[in-house]
């Protein structure tokens, strides 16, 4: 269910109406019910799965733009965080919000290297009826939590403003990455912090301005290399289940699934196959989220650079997974390209329904590949499979680089268009839009588009580069990663 504001002349079930017309509530204080702008936890779903991003309640989607290389207040790599608010032409860039630690309101102050953005995660954290980021700062000084190892901030009617420390003392000593969901099912947004070592913890919702949490909780991701975090609802029971995608050294690890229930999360199954990236959508819509991922070649990591890729979707039910695969490549059936073309097919994945026919799509993004960091070979694209009754299909699959029409931009090697991708409705026509970034553009400055899904295929809404979104100095590599 999608929140819509009043003027947008659509129909309106009595829980949209009310939180329409309630939009971002008072901020209840510790001990205090939530605002009645948002149900009590209840074990259902939780109603902000879809606009988890929304940060100033007018039933758009807002597109974050992580730029923790960037330069801020003078330090080099201090760090900002770019969003874009949606409107019903998609994410623009004349409403842009550039925020960085010396922004009013935000604890710490802009030093070099503190890579404030490194990663980040959205969520309605507070339960005002607004969506918040929590943001890390990857060399912030811990020994002074006040600094904003990790920092909130906070969503609201116009939009994000200000910003609280998380109590240090709940945190593992250094962030690596977020992923935002409702790990216990109880209807509030949790947070995950994980950290190599055994270090991850469960923070769990609602956070407040004061820089506490609910609860907390440890919880055993394995002392390992992270590859991916991958939230969604694989067994229907309304909570966020977890996949851990990871290695150690040159090999892969089996991937985790770790289950939502009241408690948390629960240990970890790692029956499947090692993978470097995935997502969870509702790909034959039967209720239970699906998932797919990029396998890592006979298991060993350092096989990915020239690896053609290959896909396995494992559909959700009751019980969790099914243990058997589909598996897709760039030689199936009406896939766009061959498989010797490029490498990387499933470098980045997203799952969201682009077409509206009730059934997640998946975005694999191709041509890529990465050495340090940076994207080198072909220029990158996104190949996008439909999901429907049988599952996840070739058929009606297309591609969108920086060549296809309507794309602005020419596609260049170490381009790295979709480096990045991100999939949420920016332009509220209750389809899913897509935010792709190309870090390696023009000399590794980088550059984002945003497009929307039609008929006749994928069509741009923007692009935009660092200078237009005000992000300069030290290295912007602009799209390199969104707040998910």
């Amino acid at each position: 269910m999608r929140r819509r504001t009043l003027a947008r002349g659509r129909p309106l079930t009595a829980v949209a109406l009310a939180v329409a017309v309630a939009g971002c509530g008072p901020v209840p204080e510790a001990g205090e019910d939530a605002p009645s702008g948002r149900p009590e936890p209840s074990g259902e779903p939780a109603q902000d799965a879809e606009y988890r991003d929304d940060f100033n309640g007018d039933g758009y989607a807002d597109l974050a733009v992580l730029a923790p290389g960037s330069g801020a207040g003078g330090a080099v790599g201090a760090g900002r965080v770019v969003v874009l608010y949606g409107s019903v032409g998609g994410p623009d860039p004349g409403t842009r919000q550039v925020i960085d630690q010396g922004s009013a309101g935000v604890p710490g102050t802009p030093d070099a290297r503190d890579g404030f953005g490194a990663t980040a995660a959205a969520g309605d954290f507070d339960g005002d009826g607004c969506a918040d980021i929590a943001v890390t700062s990857t060399w912030e000084d811990h020994a002074k939590p006040e600094d904003g190892a990790l920092t909130v901030l906070w969503g609201g009617e116009a939009g994000l403003s200000g910003g609280t420390a998380v109590d240090g003392s709940v945190l593992p000593d250094h962030v690596e990455d977020l992923v935002s969901g409702d790990f216990d099912a109880d209807g509030v947004r949790d947070l995950v912090a994980y950290r190599s070592g055994d270090g991850s913890v469960l923070l769990k919702g609602p956070f407040t301005r004061e820089g506490g949490v609910a609860g907390k909780q440890p919880v055993a991701l394995g002392s390992l290399d992270l590859q991916e975090l991958v939230p969604g609802d694989l067994d229907g029971d309304g909570g966020t289940d977890l996949v851990v995608m990871s290695s150690f050294e040159e090999m892969g690890e089996p991937t985790a699934v770790l289950l939502s229930s009241p408690s948390g999360l629960n240990g970890a199954d790692r029956s499947l196959a090692p993978a470097t990236t995935g997502a969870i959508g509702d790909m034959n819509g039967d209720g239970y989220g699906d998932l797919v991922m990029r396998e890592v070649p006979e298991g060993v990591i350092e096989n990915l650079p020239g690896d053609p890729g290959t896909l396995k979707v494992f559909y959700g039910g009751p019980g969790g997974l099914s243990g058997k695969a589909t598996a897709f490549t760039r030689d199936s059936g009406s896939v766009p390209g061959e498989g010797n073309d490029s490498a990387g097919f499933g470098f980045k994945l997203g799952a969201g329904d682009v077409d509206g026919d009730g059934f997640a799509d998946v975005l694999a993004a191709t041509g890529i590949e990465a050495r340090g960091g940076e994207p080198i070979g072909d220029p990158g694209g996104v190949v996008v499979l439909k999901g429907g009754p049988d599952g996840l299909t070739t058929a009606g699959s297309s591609m969108v680089d920086q060549d296809s029409a309507g794309v602005p931009g020419q596609g260049e090697d170490g381009d790295g268009f979709g480096w990045a991708v991100r999939l949420a409705d920016f332009d509220g026509d209750d389809r899913m839009d897509l935010a792709v970034g190309a870090p390696g553009e023009n000399e590794g400055r980088g550059a984002v588009w945003t497009l929307r899904f039609t008929r006749n295929g994928a069509a741009a809404t923007g692009a935009v580069g660092p200078d237009v979104l005000g992000v300069t100095g030290g290295e912007v590599k602009l799209g390199g990663a969104f707040a998910r």
